[in-house]
């Protein structure tokens, strides 16, 4: 008797993160069960167990997934620029390109659960670190560098605010009015 393959398909714990952002993103946490996780990747509650230990353990992967594609990632992309001003750029282009709903969601997420809370403050606090090192390399100035990042990462935050979000094009229009602040003899040399 011959006996026909089986062809099992597994997932990589990646794909089952990226689809857990993916239900938050369009969604809202409330919406992120073991269920539709399932539906999402089409794969059995079984795979799931292989990976991740519980629907908690899952939760905290989840979060270092999303430091990771909302940091990390973009930090370094951003470093492969030699010079911090296309640093800025290539972050700020970056930013830009992407739509803001999972971020939002997320920050909604921090609203009501502690370790989500936790996590975004660490991620703003190194997002802050990031842009007030390259702003002090660009403006020369540690105090400065480190307001001017208070004030970019200001606008960003308010931008996913604002209905509709304002990202795209207009999100770095918004930024480039800031560029004069960046450079005091753009401004009559005022310090």
């Amino acid at each position: 008797m011959v006996r026909k393959a089986v062809t099992v398909t597994r997932k990589a714990p990646e794909d089952w993160l990226h689809a857990g952002l993916a239900i938050i993103r369009e969604h809202g946490i409330d919406a992120l069960s073991l269920e539709r996780l399932c539906a999402q990747v089409g794969l059995t509650k079984g795979s799931f167990y292989h990976h991740f230990q519980n629907l908690a353990a899952y939760r905290t992967a989840l979060l270092e997934h999303f430091e990771r594609v909302a940091f990390t990632r973009m930090v370094d992309d951003a470093n492969r620029a030699p010079q911090a001003h296309l640093r800025l750029q290539r972050l700020i282009a970056d930013i830009a390109s992407r739509t803001p709903d999972l971020e939002i969601a997320m920050r909604t997420w921090a609203t009501r659960d502690p370790e989500p809370r936790a996590r975004m403050q660490r991620i703003d606090a190194e997002r802050l670190e990031y842009l007030a090192g390259l702003l002090t390399e660009i403006s020369g100035d540690a105090q400065r560098g480190r307001l001017l990042a208070r004030l970019h990462y200001a606008v960003f935050l308010g931008a996913m605010q604002l209905r509709p979000a304002s990202f795209g094009d207009e999100f770095r229009r918004m930024l480039g009015e800031l560029e004069p602040l960046l450079n005091p003899a753009a401004r009559g040399g005022a310090a």
